[in-house]
Order: structure tokens, then C-alpha cells, then sequence
């Protein structure tokens, strides 16, 4: 990504990010990193103010100039920003817009394809930033390592937004706190309203995501049940 040159820390500096492409970040990739020590490139710590998204035009402070927790810069594939933290904590976020966008449950729940057996913690929806938002965090396992991760899903418009955190066992509370004071401080800036529709014919149907549509569908059944 090219974001120009770095300012001091304390410099009220946006950073541009180079276009991504439309790709997300999927929990399983995070993994890794957490529980076998994997790094893109690990950077020094990112302490200027904000970063702003060269092609969708919204921005995100960086982690470090909210509170006292270190963060440093990750290259991870698809992933507009990513950063380690304490106790080898990974965070990133992706980004992407298309004409046809599902509900933010149902995106959430894509994230964690490959996952296996895990265990729902928590999950809310809730408005945010002018669209639909969706969180959870689910208890799994990697390498015979116990792993927490939190995710938060955004849809506005024609656009969504992934924020995910993934831990060994699990989540400190100031790691907690640093990641929820990152995905808060979104701002969406000139991002798209609506995105022109693309003329080419509806693609075939996804069998991974009629799966977890039908897995999203059951959960929520279940939860009302209880």
C-alpha cells in the first residue's frame, strides 16, 4: 500500500491506502498468524492519527492514538489495514462495494467459513454509521490452541466493511477496548451511497453462502427459541 511519507506522531495526518481489491479478510487467515506466529511483515508501531481509503473514501484512526496499547502494522492479503498487538493479537479490516449485498448477519457468519467447531459468545445488531451492523464473538480452536475472535460486519449502501480480532484464549480487556475504539472511530467519509450496477447476468448460486444463509436462519431460530 502506498500511504505516503509518515508524519511525527501527534500530526493531525490522514494517510491514503492504495485501492483494495474486492476480497475480505476471513477468519481462518487471522488465525494463523495468531496461534503460529506468521507475519506479513511486522512493522514499527503505527502511531499517526488517521487512515483514509484511497478508492472508497472512508477513514479509521490508528489503534495506537486511542489508547495505551501498542499496535504494529501487519501486510496481510485483502486486508485494507491489519495490525499485532499484545500476546500476538491480529486485527484488520477489509473493505469492499458491489451492487448485491447481503445482510450484515449473513456476511458476518461467511467470515468464520472454515472454522469448524466453534462456539457463539455473544452477537448483536445494531445501527451504525448510517447502515446496518452486525457483531460476534466466537470461541474456537487452531493447531489445539484455544482461540477467541470478534468480528463487527457493517452494510451501508452498497458497501461493506469488516472489522475482525482474533486472540489466543481470550480477549484482554484493554486489547478488547483498543479494538471496539478502533471499529467506533469509522468514519465514512465519501464512501458510496450506491454502487452502479454491474450489467453482466446474476452469477450462479453459491453453495457457501446458501449454506451459511441456512445456518444464519437456524441460529436466529434458536435464539428466539430460547
Amino acid at each position: 500500500m502506498s500511504r505516503g511519507s509518515p508524519k511525527s506522531p501527534g500530526v493531525n495526518e490522514t494517510l491514503a491506502a492504495s485501492p483494495a481489491p474486492s476480497s475480505r479478510v476471513f477468519v481462518p487467515a487471522l488465525m494463523l498468524l495468531v496461534v503460529c506466529g506468521v507475519a506479513g511483515c511486522a512493522g514499527t508501531p503505527a502511531s499517526w492519527t488517521r487512515f483514509e481509503h484511497a478508492e472508497w473514501g472512508y477513514s479509521v484512526p490508528y489503534p495506537s492514538s486511542l489508547a495505551k496499547v501498542v499496535w504494529r502494522e501487519l501486510r496481510i492479503d485483502d486486508a485494507d489495514l491489519a495490525f499485532r498487538g499484545p500476546k500476538d493479537a491480529v486485527m484488520a479490516i477489509s473493505s469492499h462495494c458491489e451492487e448485491r449485498i447481503a445482510d450484515p448477519v449473513i456476511l458476518a457468519k461467511q467470515l468464520l467459513v472454515g472454522l469448524g467447531k466453534r462456539t457463539s459468545v455473544t452477537s448483536e445488531r445494531f445501527e451504525f454509521a448510517g447502515g446496518r451492523a452486525f457483531s460476534q464473538v466466537v470461541d474456537s480452536s487452531a493447531e489445539e490452541t484455544a482461540v477467541r475472535t470478534k468480528t463487527v460486519t457493517l452494510v451501508r449502501g452498497g458497501c461493506v466493511v469488516d472489522w475482525v480480532l482474533t486472540a489466543k484464549g481470550s480477549l484482554a480487556e484493554n486489547v478488547e477496548a483498543s479494538f471496539d475504539a478502533w471499529w467506533r472511530g469509522f468514519d465514512p467519509g465519501s464512501m458510496p451511497r450506491s454502487v452502479t450496477a454491474d450489467p453482466t447476468p446474476d452469477p450462479a448460486p453459491d453453495p457457501i453462502l446458501e449454506e451459511v444463509t441456512a445456518q444464519s436462519e437456524s441460529d436466529e431460530i434458536a435464539e428466539l427459541g430460547q
